[in-house]
């Protein structure tokens, strides 16, 4: 077998392993910095945007104090098991929040929830996704986020936050232009005087806390003063000591439904998906390389007449068994002209030979078997010999074969 017929050369092989190590490599770093990639996809106040209103701060923060994060683009509140925190931060409306709501209400076995009322959006934003400027919502659009979960609050933005009361708390909160709540359904769990930074309601047995002011977590407020502490203790009262943190985008325009096809053809599996697609196609091609119908195969013999003379002058090509083809065909040629004439059967060879030496003597052939023999035992004891002797010696036997039967039954 040839190297070729062995299998890939060794330059393709090596060629095919490289190719393999790369695609590894590159989905090996897709996996790692996928968070990465996706935090520059946006410039809003979700949780991907880098911007001074996004949160990917406060989802880093999760990450380096080791808390279970999942950033879920669908079906989040079947997603939230017990003991964990389901976080709705800034829903931009009412109509982004009701599904939401609507399920938790139907389910019982979720954990908290944390809703974080918005505040700014953004107006202008450069080709990096990084946000040039920021207004204000009008509270007339953040009210109508909070009047979908309580009928009678109402937002209010005070020139000045009070003196804060931080119930189990041990900071305070660090806001120059914050945001509150007023309400008689809510218990306040941080206030001051002029209303709620976080209210406590009930939908049914599930806790819901209501964070008036997004500044304590967005990108540009996480740093100020305590906020990061004050934000982790308010996630950590609410969350058992293995529970996770569910933030939901699906309120942000985010949704993603699970898909096999579009897991295998997205990043970081695509590379995979590629390479294993390339292999396919070399075996397909290693298996497959004629084009048109197959060629017929080829009896390797013809029945008939003319097959038999052609291999018969095939082995008596010199070189090759003619003698001894020769000599055996005078054996069975001796053989059958002894059945014909009806010879003892217990005779032996040189018997045999005797019987018919006399019988041909009686019929007087063109030519006696012993003159033929003679001939043949040259042939027979020399290793190789122009076929026409050989050719000329069978015709002679046959010649011998005919003249003993003529006439006999």
């Amino acid at each position: 077998m040839s190297n070729r017929d062995a299998g890939f050369q060794g330059r393709t092989l090596a060629i095919l392993i490289a190719l393999g190590a790369a695609a590894f490599a590159i989905m090996a770093y897709l996996l790692v910095t996928e968070d990465e990639r996706r935090a520059y996809r946006s410039a809003g106040a979700n949780a991907f945007s880098p911007s001074a209103i996004g949160h990917a701060a406060f989802v880093e923060l999760l990450d380096r104090l080791a808390v279970p994060t999942l950033v879920s683009r669908f079906d989040s509140a079947r997603r939230t098991g017990a003991g964990s925190v389901l976080m709705l931060a800034e829903p931009p409306s009412e109509q982004a929040i009701r599904p939401i709501l609507d399920h938790l209400s139907e389910t019982y076995d979720a954990g908290a929830v944390i809703v974080v009322l918005p505040k700014w959006t953004s107006q202008r934003q450069d080709p990096r996704r990084w946000l040039v400027d920021a207004a204000l919502l009008s509270p007339t659009q953040v009210n109508a986020v909070l009047t979908a979960m309580v009928e009678d609050a109402s937002v209010v933005r005070p020139e000045t936050a009070g003196t804060w009361a931080t119930g189990p708390f041990s900071v305070a909160p660090t806001l120059a232009s914050p945001q509150l709540i007023r309400s008689e359904s809510l218990t306040p769990v941080i206030g001051t005087e002029n209303g709620m930074l976080i209210g406590e309601m009930r939908m049914d047995w599930r806790r819901v806390w209501i964070l008036s002011d997004p500044d304590i977590l967005a990108n540009h407020g996480i740093g100020q003063g305590d906020n990061a502490q004050l934000i982790m203790d308010v996630v950590d009262s609410l969350r058992a000591p293995t529970g996770a943190v569910v933030i939901d985008e699906t309120i942000h325009g985010f949704q993603l439904s699970p898909s096999l096809w579009r897991t295998l053809f997205s990043p970081p599996f695509l590379i995979a998906s590629l390479n294993a697609l390339a292999t396919l196609g070399l075996v397909v091609w290693a298996s497959g390389r004629r084009f048109g119908n197959p060629t017929a195969v080829r009896q390797p013999f013809q029945p008939g007449t003319s097959t038999l003379v052609d291999i018969s002058a095939d082995l008596m090509r010199p070189g090759q068994h003619g003698p001894h083809i020769l000599g055996r065909y005078a054996d069975m040629t001796l053989e059958r002209v002894a059945r014909k004439l009806h010879a003892p059967r217990n005779l032996d060879d040189r018997g045999l030979q005797a019987w018919v030496d006399r019988v041909g003597a009686s019929r007087r052939p063109g030519e006696t078997r012993q003159a033929i023999q003679r001939e043949l035992d040259v042939l027979v004891a020399r290793a190789s010999i122009d076929p026409g002797r050989c050719l000329a010696a069978a015709r002679r036997l046959h010649k011998w074969k005919q003249d003993m039967l003529d006439g006999s039954r």
